[in-house]
């Protein structure tokens, strides 16, 4: 359908929208922007499927990794192995959008950065094991949330130049977060 093909052209940047099933309808909105040391975006709408294969990374798609707060909804991550992870409303936890992978989401609202892997793999040096890595107990969780959901609210009220550079101060507290969840920091 032609929704179906602007959805999937306009909102998907690491991961490829599936078409809808039994004559769902895809309805919603859909924010993005590039900073220098990743990106931003969020997502606000109907039930959707998507996936990350190993066809899209070869295509360059897939060299991040991706940090997600569940604002509202749940999504449910399936690995080709079977493994199952739901990822509850209210989550922040990182994914590593390398691995093949399918997404299945419920009405929902999320909010995320897209964060280049070396860079996240230099901060977190063993990586994401399994389908994501909580980031919640983190004590700079808190700070990174609001962080992510004031460039939601107010960033397209910003001249580009102050979105920007928001975005790219909201990357720095993301890998400072991931680095101390390492132990490379106190």
């Amino acid at each position: 359908s032609i929704r179906y093909d602007a959805w999937r052209a306009a909102a998907y940047h690491a991961v490829d929208l599936l078409p809808p099933q039994d004559g769902e309808l895809l309805e919603g909105s859909s924010r993005f922007v590039r900073g220098d040391g990743g990106a931003f975006g969020s997502h606000q709408g109907s039930r959707r499927r998507t996936q990350f294969t190993s066809r899209a990374r070869s295509a360059g798609l897939g060299e991040c990794m991706v940090v997600n707060l569940m604002v509202e909804g749940a999504v449910r991550l399936d690995a080709p192995d079977g493994s199952q992870l739901l990822v509850p409303e209210g989550s922040l936890a990182i994914y590593n959008a390398t691995r093949p992978m399918h997404y299945s989401w419920s009405r929902s609202k999320e909010i995320y950065l897209l964060l280049p892997r070396a860079a996240v793999l230099r901060s977190l040096p063993g990586g994401v094991k399994g389908l994501s890595l909580s980031l919640d107990a983190s004590p700079l969780a808190p700070f990174l949330r609001s962080q992510m959901s004031l460039l939601d609210h107010h960033g397209a009220k910003l001249p580009r130049k102050d979105l920007v550079a928001m975005l790219d101060s909201t990357i720095a507290l993301a890998m400072l977060m991931l680095e101390s969840s390492s132990g490379g920091r106190a």
